[in-house]
């Protein structure tokens, strides 16, 4: 997209003249620095500041508890949304085709709580990966959990008779 722009703004430059503004930017006696700034040029620039700002504009994190996302970094109001690790239900990967030439993707968390998709993490590079350290995290802090809750009830013998 960005050399498409820039192909388009050399050759609108070309092709309107009158688009690229002329004018003396520093003059010394007969010696003068001319500058010739074409404005379409400005259309490849603007484009690279949006994807510049897309990127920084975004952080994810996962913790040792769970997953964050922060949306307005480099905005005035910011979106942060946190999932505990034994919170999430399901786990999914979205990817284009170009996405998995370029192994770029979408992570979609699910959590019990809104019974749907919590969290979406955009634009991650190998998201398969990704999906699975964020299940074997999962599954971990599930495990522990369970080895803690069994510890804490006293064990029933369900195949025990009663004795009167």
């Amino acid at each position: 997209m960005y050399f498409a722009l820039c192909v388009v703004s050399v050759y609108l430059s070309r092709s309107l003249p009158g688009s690229v503004l002329r004018g003396p930017i520093l003059s010394l006696g007969s010696w003068s620095v001319m500058l010739k700034l074409p404005l379409f040029w400005l259309l490849p620039a603007m484009a690279l500041c949006m994807a510049l700002f897309r990127l920084y504009n975004v952080r994810y994190t996962m913790t040792s508890k769970g997953l964050e996302s922060r949306v307005g970094v480099l905005w005035t109001s910011q979106h942060i949304s946190r999932v505990r690790f034994e919170d999430i239900v399901g786990i999914e990967t979205r990817q284009t085709l170009l996405e998995r030439f370029l192994n770029v993707g979408d992570i979609e968390i699910g959590t019990a709580a809104t019974g749907g998709i919590e969290l979406v993490f955009e634009g991650v590079a190998s998201p398969f990966e990704v999906m699975k350290i964020i299940q074997s995290e999962r599954d971990q802090v599930r495990t522990v959990q369970g080895k803690a809750g069994s510890e804490s009830r006293p064990s029933v013998n369900r195949n025990a008779v009663p004795v009167h």
